[in-house]
């Protein structure tokens, strides 16, 4: 835990969905004009592990006497003589919420409702449904064909549409004013920076047939659709860098994959020094 604060600072970045959202709002903005509904911008870093769910996260200050949220202030003031009280009492609750529960504290939160396993199981789900769609749906004509049309259409249908038809409805438009024809639907998420590189990864990953899908390559290709389009440096192990080098998407997004802790150090010095 402390290895991971010295390094990392703990800085986070946004959830993929919210970046899915406002890169789906902002493409339509420029396509069609308008500000459908209207979602505001946000820092792709945050200081807490809740802001890669759309959360805020820290604390909150509030005034027991009026209700109020206090916290502004509370930075400001001194408690027992410590400027940084509430900065240092922030940093503890993220190591607490990294940390999760202590085993003696399980059967409590159980009672209450607490059930970790249901998000990794629903995370396994998806691992099982991409194989499912790689040995059954995916025929040899596609993989050595069109495949980037054909996941591009599937993430439209299972990651974006939702959203774009409530884009959609709030500006009093339908699917039908914005693109014609299949091949004006399929530039949309291509032309999305974070569903371009998600598409992108898992064209590389489909190419072979005889891949088995494990719960990291899901895992892999989401923090990858963030942080290729969003980073100046993406270090991550050899095959994913491998797989992001091949389709080409380091160079589209002007992004640096060092292949070694030396490579990066190189790399910082460069943009240091510029």
């Amino acid at each position: 835990m402390e290895l991971i604060d010295e390094l990392t600072d703990f800085e986070y970045l946004a959830g993929l969905p919210e970046v899915f959202r406002l890169e789906l709002q902002a493409l339509l903005d420029e396509k069609i004009g308008g500000r459908g509904l209207g979602w505001g911008s946000f820092d792709l870093v945050g200081k807490s592990m809740l802001h890669g769910f759309g959360k805020k996260g820290g604390l909150r200050v509030i005034d027991q006497d009026t209700g109020n949220d206090v916290t502004d202030r509370a930075r400001e003031e001194p408690h027992r003589g410590d400027p940084d009280w509430l900065s240092k009492l922030e940093r503890r609750a993220e190591k607490e919420l990294l940390a999760g529960p202590r085993d003696s504290e399980i059967s409590t939160l159980r009672a209450n409702g607490f059930q970790p396993e249901r998000s990794r199981e629903s995370h396994h789900n998806n691992v099982l449904i991409e194989q499912y769609f790689a040995d059954h749906l995916l025929s040899r004509h596609w993989r050595k064909g069109r495949l980037l049309d054909v996941l591009a259409a599937r993430h439209l249908s299972l990651e974006l549409i939702d959203m774009l038809n409530l884009e959609l409805m709030t500006r009093g438009m339908t699917l039908s004013d914005i693109a014609e024809h299949t091949d004006q639907f399929l530039e949309l998420p291509l032309s999305m920076p974070a569903s371009a590189v998600f598409v992108g990864l898992k064209v590389q990953y489909h190419r072979d047939a005889n891949r088995l899908w494990t719960d990291n390559d899901l895992h892999d290709i989401a923090a990858l659709a963030l942080a290729v389009p969003y980073c100046d440096i993406v270090f991550t192990d050899a095959s994913v860098r491998n797989a992001v080098v091949t389709a080409g998407l380091d160079k589209a997004m002007n992004t640096h994959l060092p292949r070694s802790p030396a490579d990066l150090a190189d790399i910082l010095e460069r943009l240091l020094a510029a």
